[in-house]
């Protein structure tokens, strides 16, 4: 997990972040990114307690999405409640011995990719560009540069909130998940978030991710050039860098016991008739 401010922000001024993951027992996991907005102290309000009920109520029954849906429900009744605090973008994954499952409200965002760079799934973001996006009517890549990219239609905390569930996939043991505030994900492309963390080790794909991020950030560093909070977890069920498929090795054909091959056949009436030879040279 990688929490981090953008360039921008003055030092010693805490961000408006935050980010768990969460062991729930018998084989399930969780992992969350809120991205608090309303100014620092409310936005930084607002995400802590997205994911502080996450936690309490995953805490006091089974991890599972019914689960999930209320900590968002009870989110929402209590950012709204709390003075002060403004409202949070928030993506979880729900990761249990079946698959994957992803929820999203906002403009934070989850992706999960195979081996080969294939998307398996992707929230979607809950903004105008993002409904262009889901829809097949503008690429990613291309959202990342459009000037409505910031304008949000839901999160946590508004009357407006929505909460969209994924359908659950399969989790490959090689597939790489990715979760992440719009600090991430609006300064990298797709095609190079895929590149740096399909296939590579985990410690150096965040590395090299928070570089890429952090330079885009800063003035002349883009585009895209998004000054903002950052953060984002990498999660891979097995440990390192994934592993490429071992070519299976061709087992060599044998012949069927009682027949030699034609070569063995006529090894042996070479041998015949040498010995012939030899015993007719004696006689």
């Amino acid at each position: 997990m990688r929490l981090a401010s953008g360039p921008e922000r003055p030092p010693g001024r805490p961000g408006e972040d935050a980010a768990a993951v969460l062991d729930c027992g018998s084989g399930a996991l969780l992992l969350a990114v809120a991205d608090g907005m309303g100014g620092q102290r409310g936005g930084a309000r607002a995400s802590k307690v997205a994911v502080d009920v996450l936690a309490e109520r995953l805490a006091e029954g089974s991890a599972d999405s019914a689960h999930v849906v209320d900590a968002v429900d009870e989110a929402q009744v209590r950012t709204k409640a709390s003075r002060g605090a403004g409202a949070t973008t928030l993506v979880v994954t729900l990761i249990t011995p079946e698959g994957v499952r992803m929820f999203n409200v906002g403009d934070s965002e989850a992706i999960l990719m195979t081996p080969r760079g294939k998307v398996k799934v992707r929230t979607t973001v809950q903004s105008p560009v993002g409904y262009l996006v889901a829809a097949g009517a503008l690429a990613p890549d291309d959202a990342l540069l459009h000037e409505y990219r910031h304008l949000l239609s839901s999160a946590v905390g508004i009357d407006a909130m929505r909460l969209e569930v994924c359908p659950r996939v399969a989790f490959g043991k090689t597939d790489t998940l990715v979760l992440g505030s719009d600090g991430m994900f609006d300064n990298v492309f797709e095609h190079e978030l895929l590149e740096i963390t399909r296939n590579r080790n985990l410690e150096d794909a965040a590395d090299e991710l928070a570089m890429l991020v952090a330079a885009r950030m800063r003035r002349g560093g883009g585009p895209p050039c998004k000054p903002d909070d950052m953060s984002f977890i990498l999660f891979r069920p097995t440990l390192g860098k994934a592993p490429s498929k071992k070519k299976r090795k061709k087992k060599a054909k044998t012949q069927p016991k009682g027949k030699p091959k034609a070569a063995s056949k006529a090894k042996a009436a070479s041998k015949a008739k040498t010995r012939a030879k030899a015993k007719a040279a004696t006689s």
